[in-house]
C-alpha cells in the first residue's frame, strides 16, 4: 500500500464502475453504510469478487452521527426516510426505539445501556454483515466462497460522536469502551471536531489521550465545516497542530474528508484521505432534508485544486493557453479544451469521465507528496497559483463570490508550522 492511504468514498450506486475496475488508483474504499443495506446483495458480491481477485482494503461508514441533530433523516410525517430506514432496521434495537421515541440519537443523552447496544449492533454490523449476506445468498447446498475474515473491514469505524465541549471526551471514552469490547479486529475511531475546540492545547492533549487510553494507534478525523473558501489561515494552523500531536502520540490520522490541503498535512503525519468522485471534500451536519437529486457535472481544476463549471475551467485554461489536461481520462477523450466544452451538454455522459479524472488526479497528488519533498510541492503550488490567478480572478464564467485565496493560506500556514514537518514522507517515524 502507499505510504499515503487514498481512499475512495463508495456512497453511490452509479460508482461500482470506478470500484470495480479503476482499482489502481485507490488504496481502500469507503463504503456508506445505508448503501450496503439499501443493496444488501450487490454489494456484498462486489465485495467478495473484489477480495477473491486482489488484495482489498475497506471500511464502512458507520453514519449514526446523521441521526445526531437535526431532521435530514427524516420524511415529512417525521418518519425516518429511505434508505437510513432500512439501516435502521438492520441495526434494530436499541438505536430504532431510541428514533421512534426521540427526534434525535444523541450518544451524550442517551442512558449507558443504549449506547451498549448500538455500539454493538454497529460492530455487527460492519464486521458480519457482508459474510452473512453471502452465505445467505449461497443457500444451503452451496458453500461461501471465502473466509469470514477475508471479507471484513480493515478496521471497525465506532460510531462518530462531535467533540466540541470537553464533556465530549467521555461520551467517547464510552463509546470507545462498548465498541472495543464487542470487536474482534481493531478500531479506527474518527476524531469530530471542530478548529474552535482543536485550538486550546489542552483540548488536543485530552483528545491524544483519549486514543492512547485505547491502544489505538490509526484514526480518522474530520473538522466541522473545513470549507477553502472560508477557512482563516489561523484554522488551518490548528489543523496542522491537531494532525502534529496525533502523529507524536503515535497514532496514523486520516482525513475522513479532505482536499488538496489533507496531502500537504501528509509531512505533519497524516497518513491518508477519503473523498467522493465527487465533491465531498469537506463536511457539515445537515439540519434538513435538501432533496436526493444528483450533483452537477464539475470539472476539477488541478491548477486551483477545486471543482468548477465546465465552461468556467475551459475559459479560465483558455486564458492561460494551458494545454489539455494529461490524464489518461481526459486524453483518451478530449483533444483541447474545448471539446469538453462541447460535452457539457451531455451530462450523463460526461460525469463518468470526470469521476476518473477526478479519480486520477486524486491518485497522482498522492505520488507527487511521496516522491518530492515540503518545499518543492509548495513551491510548484506557489507558481501554478501566480500563473492563474489573474485568468481566474478575470473569468466571467466563475463564481463571482469565489476567489483564489485558500491556496495562499495553505502555503502560508504550512510555511508557518514548517518546524514541525519532516522534509520527506519517508522521515516519519510511525510507532
Amino acid at each position: 500500500m502507499a505510504t499515503f492511504e487514498t481512499t475512495l468514498r463508495y456512497k453511490n450506486l452509479n460508482d461500482r464502475d470506478l470500484v470495480e475496475n479503476n482499482y489502481e488508483l485507490y488504496d481502500s474504499v469507503l463504503i456508506q453504510a445505508h448503501l450496503l443495506a439499501y443493496s444488501k446483495k450487490a454489494v456484498p458480491l462486489l465485495i467478495r469478487d473484489m477480495a477473491e481477485e486482489r488484495s482489498f482494503n475497506y471500511y464502512i461508514d458507520p453514519m449514526i452521527s446523521d441521526f445526531r441533530i437535526g431532521t435530514n433523516f427524516r420524511d415529512s410525517d417525521g418518519d425516518v426516510r429511505g434508505w437510513h430506514n432500512r439501516y435502521v432496521e438492520i441495526l434494530g434495537d436499541p438505536l430504532r426505539e431510541v428514533l421512534d421515541e426521540n427526534p434525535n440519537a444523541d450518544a451524550s443523552l442517551l442512558d449507558d445501556d443504549a449506547v451498549r447496544g448500538i455500539c454493538e449492533s454497529l460492530v455487527d454490523y460492519q464486521e458480519n454483515f457482508i459474510y452473512d449476506r453471502l452465505r445467505e445468498e449461497a443457500g444451503k447446498y452451496e458453500k461461501v466462497s471465502v473466509e469470514p475474515h477475508e471479507v471484513q473491514p480493515k478496521a471497525v469505524i465506532p460510531w462518530v460522536h462531535k467533540v466540541e465541549r470537553i464533556e465530549d471526551i467521555q461520551t467517547c471514552r464510552q463509546i470507545l469502551t462498548h465498541t472495543q469490547a464487542a470487536a474482534t479486529i481493531s478500531l479506527k475511531p474518527c476524531i469530530y471536531t471542530t478548529t474552535g475546540f482543536a485550538r486550546d492545547t489542552t483540548n488536543r492533549t485530552q483528545l491524544t489521550k483519549l486514543l492512547g487510553e485505547f491502544e489505538v494507534n490509526e484514526c480518522f478525523l474530520v473538522f466541522e465545516e473545513l470549507k477553502k473558501y472560508e477557512t482563516s489561515e489561523s484554522e488551518y494552523k490548528t489543523v496542522i497542530d491537531l494532525v502534529y500531536d496525533l502523529y507524536q502520540s503515535g497514532v496514523k490520522p486520516h482525513f475522513y474528508y479532505g482536499d488538496f490541503f489533507a496531502n500537504l498535512l501528509s509531512y505533519f503525519g497524516l497518513s491518508g484521505m477519503a473523498t467522493a468522485s465527487l465533491y465531498d471534500e469537506e463536511f457539515t451536519e445537515k439540519l434538513e432534508y435538501s432533496g436526493g437529486g444528483g450533483l452537477p457535472a464539475r470539472y476539477y481544476l488541478d491548477e486551483v485544486k477545486d471543482f468548477l463549471k465546465v465552461t468556467a475551467a475551459v475559459d479560465i485554461m483558455n486564458r492561460v493557453d494551458a494545454p489539455m489536461c494529461d490524464c489518461g481520462f481526459c486524453e483518451k477523450h478530449f483533444d483541447t479544451w474545448q471539446d469538453l466544452a462541447a460535452r457539457e451538454e451531455s451530462e450523463d455522459a460526461l460525469k463518468p469521465i470526470l469521476k476518473k479524472h477526478r479519480m486520477a488526479l486524486r491518485w497522482r497528488h498522492g505520488r507527487l507528496i511521496e516522491e518530492n519533498n515540503l518545499e518543492d510541492v509548495l513551491d510548484e503550488l506557489e507558481d501554478d497559483f501566480l500563473n492563474i490567478v489573474q485568468a481566474y480572478s478575470a473569468s466571467p464564467m466563475k463564481s463571482p463570490s469565489k476567489q483564489l485565496d485558500y491556496l495562499p493560506k495553505w502555503i502560508n500556514a504550512v510555511r508557518d508550522r514548517e518546524a514541525l514537518a519532516v522534509e520527506e514522507l519517508g522521515q516519519l517515524q510511525f510507532v
